[in-house]
C-alpha cells in the first residue's frame, strides 16, 4: 500500500504539521488490525519516515497510550537517509554526556588559498581588531547574525552607549562636511530612537558640546585633507587604498570612551603613509571621549619612532609586518586577540575582564571563545592556553591570549613616540 499526503486537511484545506495525518494514519491502521479476538494483542505498524534530523523520537513512533497496537517496526531510529541515521544515533549517544566543546583546527599556511595582492589598511585594522571574525568568515566560511537588538515601540529617556557613539559620529562627520546640525536633528527625530520634549532638548545640547569640544581642540586642522593613494608590496602581501589625511597629520575622531583600541588605524596608517611618502612627516591625533570626571575630550598624539628617514621606515615596515602577521595567523588560526582586552593592563585582572565583557559581546569571538575571563585565558588547563607552532617567532611569553596582547602592545609602544 502506497499512501501519499499533501500535508493539507482535507475538510478545510488548511496546513497541518505532517504529525498529524501521520498519526491518525497510524490509529486508523491500529484500529483495522486490532479487530477481532486478537484485541489485546499489539500488532506492529510498519513505519518509515524520516521528518526533523534533530529529534531521535522522529525515527521511530511510539505511541505513548498502551491501547493503541502502534509499535515501533525496528528495534531503533529509522530513515531511507543513511547519513540522517548516523547522526541520530550520535544524538542519542550524548544525550547523557557533558557538552564538549568545539574544537576549531589549525590549518597551514598556503600562499595559493588566500589571494593578499590587493589589501586595504582596513582589513588590516579589522585582522587586528577582530581576528576572530576573519577566521570564521574566510577561512571556516561561516557566517554568524550580527547582534540581534530587538525592537521596541517605547523610546528610551537616552540612548544607549552604542546609540550615543552612532549618533555623536554622524554629528561629527556631518559638522566637518559643513553640514546645519539642525537639520541632523530633525532627521533623527524623524528616524526615531532619540527622547522629544524636554529631555529631548537636553539630549542635543549635552551631545552637541561634546562634538563642539573635540572639534575645537587645538593645534588640529580639522579641513584641510587631501587623497594620498598606498601602493605597497611586502612579501606576499599587497596593500593598496587611499587615506584622506592632512598634509602633517593623521587624524582619528572616535566618539567613545578614549581606549588604544583606537590607535590601531592612524598606526597603520601612519607606517603606510611613511612608506609611500617617506620624505614627509605626519603625526597621528586620536580624539576621543575622555573617561575624567572634569574632562569632555581625550587627545592622544604620537609619531613613527626614528630620528632619521631610515629610521622611521623601519618603524613603518615593522608595524606592517605585524599587521600582516596578524592578517596571516587569523586566517589560519583562533587567535585569542581582541579589541579591548588586548589593549587592557595585563597586570590588572579587573581591566581585562572588561575588555572582555565588551569583546565578548562579538557574535564571531563569543562563537570562539565563549564567556571567558581572564582567569581562564591564564588556565594552563584551558584549550586556548598553550602557544601554536604559528605562533612561533611572533607570539612568544606567557599563555596564548598574554603572547598576542604584549606582542600587539610591544610593537606599539616600540614604533610609535607618545607626544
Amino acid at each position: 500500500m502506497l499512501v501519499t499526503c499533501n500535508g493539507f486537511d482535507v475538510t478545510n484545506n488548511k496546513e497541518l504539521p505532517m504529525a498529524v495525518p501521520l498519526a491518525e494514519l497510524t490509529d486508523a491502521i491500529a484500529g483495522v488490525i486490532a479487530a477481532g479476538p486478537e484485541v489485546a494483542a499489539p500488532k506492529p505498524v510498519l513505519i518509515r519516515h524520516a521528518r526533523q534530523l534533530t529529534d531521535p523520537v522522529n525515527f521511530g513512533v511510539v505511541s505513548q497510550n498502551e491501547s493503541k497496537n502502534v509499535v515501533k517496526a525496528v528495534d531503533g531510529a529509522f530513515t531511507f537517509d543513511p547519513v540522517a541515521a548516523v547522526v541520530a544515533r550520535r544524538i542519542i549517544d550524548v544525550a547523557g554526556e557533558q557538552p564538549v566543546e568545539m574544537a576549531w583546527p589549525d590549518y597551514e599556511w598556503d600562499l595559493t588559498e588566500f589571494d593578499r595582492s590587493s589589501l586595504s589598511i582596513e582589513d588590516l585594522v579589522k585582522a587586528i581588531k577582530k581576528p576572530a571574525e576573519l577566521y570564521l568568515r574566510e577561512r571556516m566560511q561561516i557566517s554568524l547574525p550580527s547582534e540581534e537588538r530587538s525592537s521596541d515601540d517605547q523610546i528610551g529617556l537616552w540612548p544607549d552607549k552604542r546609540e550615543y557613539s552612532i549618533i555623536g559620529s554622524e554629528l561629527v562627520r556631518a559638522k566637518r562636511a559643513g553640514a546645519d546640525l539642525s537639520d541632523q536633528r530633525h532627521l533623527r527625530q524623524l528616524m526615531g530612537g532619540v527622547p522629544i520634549g524636554a529631555v529631548g532638548d537636553r539630549f542635543w545640547a549635552t551631545i552637541g558640546e561634546e562634538v563642539d569640544a573635540m572639534l575645537a581642540v587645538e593645534g588640529v586642522d580639522f579641513s584641510a585633507e587631501v587623497a594620498v593613494p598606498i601602493e605597497l608590496s611586502i612579501e606576499d602581501a599587497g596593500i593598496f587604498d587611499t587615506i584622506e589625511v592632512g598634509a602633517k597629520q593623521v587624524l582619528e575622531i572616535a566618539f567613545s570612551k578614549a581606549s588604544g583600541r583606537h590607535f590601531v588605524r592612524p598606526w597603520l596608517q601612519l607606517a603606510a603613509l611613511a612608506m609611500a611618502e617617506p620624505g614627509r612627516v605626519r603625526e597621528a591625533i586620536v580624539i576621543a571621549r575622555s573617561e575624567k570626571k572634569n574632562e569632555t575630550v581625550a587627545v592622544d598624539r604620537f609619531v613613527l619612532a626614528g630620528e632619521s628617514e631610515a629610521d622611521r621606515l623601519a618603524s613603518a615596515t615593522r608595524v606592517l609586518t605585524f599587521a600582516l602577521g596578524v592578517h596571516q595567523r587569523a586566517l589560519c588560526s583562533p587567535l585569542p586577540l581582541f579589541e579591548y582586552a588586548s589593549w587592557a593592563d595585563l597586570t590588572k585582572s579587573s581591566h581585562v575582564n572588561t575588555g572582555l565583557n565588551s569583546d565578548l559581546k562579538n557574535p564571531s569571538a563569543a562563537a570562539i571563545f565563549g564567556g571567558r575571563t581572564f582567569a581562564d585565558f591564564t588556565n594552563p588547563a584551558d584549550v586556548f592556553n598553550d602557544l601554536h607552532p604559528i605562533d612561533e617567532g611572533f607570539a612568544k611569553t606567557g599563555t596564548r591570549f598574554q603572547a598576542y596582547a604584549r606582542a600587539l602592545q610591544d610593537c606599539f609602544k616600540e614604533t610609535t613616540v607618545k607626544r
